[in-house]
């Protein structure tokens, strides 16, 4: 599920009842430690803490964030939170302050050479003799980035800004509500055989449009393929790899130095001194090892590993030439490999409405010629215009030469096909020729255009065109926001059994104003939830967890939905089934769900779970076992786990006491706002 998804779930939720308060005045016994429930997003495992300055290290990392409500470009966009980090930069969650519309933001931090004071904004050298080399990869950086911003495609995520400030850069870039292609093959495992040759062709139309433009992404994977909510597309992020080549020389122009992702990066790519050898097939590499991702359901081996006698297989029954071409992806060598991205996909197979341009054209050739002969049979002229010998190309067909076409990269031909299977009353053109009015592909961007042939497809029952409408309405895209019509195209979608449109038509009748109508809400959560998303799941455990119906409280209702989530593995779900289990004081219970949770990295379960083992809930006490659940949480951040691990420290609770390392811990929470810890400074 996505990490925005809850990102504001439950913020005013008060302490479950029957749920053990924190005592600030800790003892030998321990301290009691509050088990309430929060909006904590589930993270991937934190490897275990080996050293004491582990929690430390961490801090100091969150320490060169920017912090929550800081003001950029002159009051233009307003920082939200922190969503991801790596080597060379830093990602926020973002608000631009005009538009009241969520951006992202990502931010030139070199990891082990910048620094930045706690509470300022400016970065700083961590290494001052770099200073000339770092100021070239941060306008390399800023040039990259007004480069993606020329970029203008469906599948690529829109980069709308690019600026430099407090001593560094900035890019901001469209925010997408969905979640990403690693986490929807995590929970739900591999996809079936339509779904990820789908995404694959997708995928490839973005990289074949950056390679026209002479860019290599350089970084395609799983978890840099988000599929957005709203209608399902595919959308590349993360261009942090991305170069420019030349197809002469070789030469290229990257803000990164090398890089790569173990089982989707090719040979080349784990040797930096072999940047020059760059090239398309580097992409279609991991394009290939992207769509072995999605029919195996886990990540492809390393290039070193691949045995290419048995390469590729498959526990479930696939085409036999989707192996085939993602062996021709893979291979060793970059020469070995199709060339481009329409070569690679020429290799897919094609069903009825995937048909390749080639045998389409061809059998339409076909048709006209046996029409006309049977036309001069008859004594006909085949010149004169006449029912017999018009030769009425099915709308469907048309539809897929579209496709085909968009492929190839040739939209205004891409265009003028689905325009004619649109006139024809095809809904699936209709959807098609309502995006190309969309982002201008093909033809004029026109938002009105766009939005009559949205209506058109949906009016025919179009659950894609139905969805997108939802969407234009709730976002307030192409057209002004009103939440009732957003409801009603949902609405349409939903009752055809589309997952995806009765979570968001829920999710509307949510939102405050006239519309609000938390009945309608569990309705359709239900219907959702019933069907498997797990987002349902937790938005019903949600709304009986907070009472938001009546305002009384149903844990044994919450936890019937919270259950189904957690039996699915979600860390979510677990954690607020171990709260529902607190509130109703089965601490054994609890103890479990929490272990689940706590287990696959949720920062506020392993703080939970560490309170579990220091006051004896549903298992013995252990000192030391609550040290290294209090260690692990306190690495990701959280406040609570922070003073808790203060508190180890303060009174050698599972570890040797340390007054400054307590008095450090306590000033970290205090410093997010944490009274309790506040109080034990000195």
């Amino acid at each position: 599920m996505s990490e925005t998804q809850r990102a504001d779930l439950v913020p005013e939720a008060p302490n479950a009842e029957g749920a053990t308060e924190m005592n600030a005045t800790p003892s030998a016994e321990g301290t009691e430690m509050n088990v309430t429930p929060s909006a904590e997003d589930d993270v991937m495992m934190a490897e275990p803490l080996r050293t004491e300055n582990s929690a430390g290290e961490e801090q100091a990392e969150r320490n060169n964030e920017l912090q929550e409500n800081t003001l950029l470009k002159g009051g233009s966009y307003r920082i939200i939170k922190s969503i991801g980090k790596g080597g060379f930069g830093i990602t926020y969650l973002a608000e631009h302050i005009d538009m009241k519309r969520r951006v992202c933001i990502k931010e030139f931090f070199l990891k082990d050479w910048n620094n930045r004071e706690k509470g300022k904004q400016s970065v700083s050298l961590a290494v001052p003799s770099y200073s000339k080399a770092i100021d070239g990869y941060k306008q390399k950086f800023l040039k990259e980035a007004r480069t993606l911003a020329a970029l203008d495609h469906p599948n690529i995520v829109r980069v709308h800004d690019a600026f430099a400030e407090n001593g560094t850069a900035y890019y901001v870039m469209e925010f997408i509500e969905g979640d990403s292609l690693d986490n929807v093959i995590k929970s739900g495992g591999a996809l079936a055989e339509d779904t990820a040759l789908s995404y694959a062709e997708q995928i490839a139309s973005a990289l074949g449009y950056m390679h026209e433009r002479n860019l290599l992404h350089l970084d395609i994977k799983p978890q840099n393929v988000m599929i957005r909510k709203s209608d399902g597309r595919v959308i590349l992020i993360d261009f942090g790899l991305t170069k420019h080549y030349d197809k002469g020389s070789g030469t290229e122009t990257t803000t990164t130095g090398g890089g790569y992702s173990d089982g989707y990066a090719p040979i080349e790519q784990y040797d930096n001194s072999s940047i020059s050898s760059f090239s398309p097939e580097t992409d279609i590499y991991s394009l290939g090892a992207t769509l072995y991702a999605m029919l195996a359901g886990n990540r492809p081996p390393t290039p070193r590993d691949i045995d290419y006698k048995t390469f590729p297989t498959f526990r479930r029954k696939v085409n036999e030439r989707v192996p085939k071409a993602i062996r021709a992806a893979m291979q060793y060598n970059s020469k070995d490999r199709p060339h481009s991205t329409g070569e690679f996909l020429a290799m897919l197979p094609h069903k009825s409405h995937r048909s390749p341009l080639r045998w389409i054209i061809a059998s339409v050739a076909v048709v006209a010629v046996v029409a006309v002969a049977a036309v001069m049979l008859l004594g006909g002229n085949p010149e004169q215009k006449s029912e017999a010998t018009t030769v009425e190309v099915n709308v469907e067909e048309l539809t897929t030469m579209g496709r085909a076409y968009y492929s190839d990269r040739n939209y205004e031909k891409a265009f003028e096909c689905w325009l004619k299977a649109a006139e024809g009353g095809y809904a699936e053109a209709q959807v098609e020729v309502g995006q190309c009015y969309r982002n201008g592909l093909g033809t004029d961007a026109d938002a009105e255009k766009a939005l009559d042939w949205y209506m058109e497809a949906a009016n025919q029952g179009s659950i894609v065109a139905c969805n997108i409408l939802g969407g234009c309405f709730f976002e307030g895209e192409l057209v002004e926001s009103d939440i009732k019509s957003a409801i009603y195209w949902y609405e349409q979608a939903a009752e055809q059994g589309d997952v995806s449109a009765q979570f968001n038509v829920a999710k509307c009748y949510t939102v405050k104003g006239e519309t609000q109508d938390f009945d309608a809400a569990i309705l359709w959560f239900s219907r959702a939830a019933k069907a498997g998303d797990v987002a349902a799941q937790l938005e019903l455990g949600d709304i009986y967890f907070v009472g938001k119906v009546d305002g009384e409280r149903d844990f044994n209702t919450a936890m019937k939905w919270y259950g189904m989530a957690a039996e699915s593995g979600d860390a979510v779900g677990q954690l607020y089934m171990a709260m529902c289990h607190v509130a109703l004081k089965e601490y054994d219970e609890a103890f479990k769900m929490y272990l689940l949770a706590a287990e696959q990295g949720n920062a506020q379960a392993q703080c939970e779970l560490g309170a579990c083992y220091q006051n004896g809930y549903g298992t013995g006490k252990n000192a030391e076992m609550a040290f290294y659940w209090y260690q692990k949480s306190a690495a990701q951040g959280l406040d609570r786990a922070q003073y808790s691990l203060g508190v180890c420290y303060e009174f050698g609770l599972g570890t040797k006491p340390d007054a400054a390392k307590a008095q450090e811990l306590y000033r970290l929470a205090a410093d997010q706002g944490f009274a309790a810890a506040a109080a034990r400074l000195k």
